[in-house]
């Protein structure tokens, strides 16, 4: 026990700070600029935090004849709205093989631990990033097929990117541009996911992935009575419950905040204890507070190209919602939507204002020559963003850091003969001020990349 407390005593002044750099920067634009350029990161305790909606001012005014009566005052409106903590770990070890490998003691041991750390915070921080950018249901790629597949299948395809969901065009779909080879992945149609069908969803380890086909294979095949057809791919747990799996509840994300789709079942929560949530955004049923709103414009059923009147059209309603004030600071999309906009751009691209990038003379665009377009890696395909990233609020309730047991941030586990660590932060991502955040989704791309 000695060698673990030495390295103890090492890690935790040394990397505490240094965590914490690293998680929250460095990262997508969008998960730097929440926490970096956000007027405030809320604080709380408990499983949720709430928020003041300010959604109706005191109409005590008007115009009256030269002997009328003064106006009566009025009172003010406000909603409370209410975000739910989400949960999220990144768990670490070495076994004692290991361990004794590493000949140059206690600094070798503490090597391994500081390289698997970094590994750690990186891949946490890119999760993260991809959870900033979707709905809260956890939900990574969707496998379409109706017959089945069969007893003795190992390999899946899934939706390629590009193309819809289903016959409304609802959204574009995804690919395998989220799965990871080794990835542990509960596979199962949303009530199975949830634990309250009666079927279990079938878990399964990513052995390798066709980006290019849009297919992924697993290590075990499907067995007798294992079915897969229309089902949903999330992110596994341990599998010891049937619903321990990121099935709702990852954190709320652009898509989950501007198109009112978080779930009304969180987590453990029941229906009555997040009523509101199926019509709504953060417990404010928007059907009652239609003010509480962002703008949302898409193509159901008829895939749009990308026209040259879509982002003219939408800042228009957005300055309209926002009392003729122009609350659009950046415009982002994936960068595969770049070509399409390029394509409308009359006259030579030359004409497009440039920068130095790594030694190299780039063009940068922009809308109008005023508001900046900024490519995203984890922006949906077929989507495009505007808003101002200061208007969106990173809620903490425990920033990342090492879980602590007794002291100790890692542990041995004499039963495996091995060390374990856990990082861990609990927090949401949330917008209050709904309206001034803006959605054109379903645009076809005519260059969506083989992920």
């Amino acid at each position: 026990m000695d060698a673990t407390t030495t390295v103890n005593a090492i890690l935790l002044p040394r990397f505490d700070k240094q965590i914490k750099m690293a998680f929250h920067h460095g990262g997508s634009y969008r998960w730097d600029n929440i926490k970096r350029n956000g007027k405030r990161s809320w604080q709380g305790k408990g499983r949720y935090f709430e928020f003041t909606l300010y959604e109706q001012a005191e109409y005590g005014g008007g115009s009256r004849a030269e002997q009328g009566n003064m106006p009566t005052s009025d009172v003010e409106g406000y909603q409370a709205g209410r975000v739910f903590n989400t949960l999220h770990y990144r768990r670490i070890g070495i076994t004692g093989l290991l361990a004794a490998a590493a000949t140059g003691g206690d600094d070798s041991i503490a090597d391994e631990k500081v390289q698997k750390t970094k590994n750690a915070v990186a891949n946490m921080k890119a999760d993260m990033a991809r959870q900033m950018w979707q709905d809260g249901t956890g939900i990574l790629c969707s496998i379409n097929n109706a017959a089945g597949y069969a007893v003795g299948t190992s390999t899946f395809a899934v939706d390629a990117p590009g193309n819809w969901v289903d016959g409304a065009g609802t959204a574009l779909t995804q690919g395998c541009r989220f799965l990871r080879v080794g990835m542990r992945v509960a596979i199962g149609q949303p009530n199975d996911l949830l634990g309250t069908s009666g079927t279990a969803p079938i878990y399964r380890k990513i052995a390798s992935i066709n980006r290019a086909g849009s297919t992924f294979t697993v290590t075990v095949a499907l067995g007798a009575g294992e079915t897969i057809a229309n089902n949903a791919l999330v992110v596994l747990g341990s599998g010891v419950t049937v619903n321990d799996n990121n099935y709702l509840r990852e954190m709320w994300g652009v898509l989950g905040s501007v198109t009112n789709t978080t779930p009304a079942l969180w987590g453990e929560f029941s229906a009555a204890a997040v009523a509101g949530f199926a019509t709504g955004y953060a417990g404010i049923d928007t059907a009652a507070h239609p003010l509480f709103v962002s703008y949302v414009r898409h193509f159901s059923g008829s895939p749009q190209e990308f026209d040259s009147r879509l982002l003219p059209d939408a800042l228009s309603f957005m300055k309209e919602l926002n009392d003729d004030q122009q609350v659009v600071k950046l415009i982002t999309w994936h960068p595969s939507m770049t070509s399409e906009y390029a394509a409308t751009l009359e006259g030579d691209i030359r004409q497009v204002p440039r920068k130095q990038v790594g030694g190299y003379d780039m063009p940068v665009f922009t809308y109008g020559g005023e508001i900046p377009i900024e490519e995203e890696g984890h922006c949906p395909i077929g989507h495009i963003l505007l808003d101002d990233p200061k208007t969106w609020e990173l809620a903490i309730l425990q920033d990342i850091g090492f879980k602590r047991f007794a002291g100790e941030t890692w542990w041995e586990d004499d039963e495996t003969d091995s060390a374990r660590a856990r990082l861990e932060f609990k927090g949401n991502c949330f917008l209050p001020e709904r309206w001034k955040a803006g959605l054109i989704r379903d645009i076809r791309v005519t260059r969506a990349p083989a992920y």
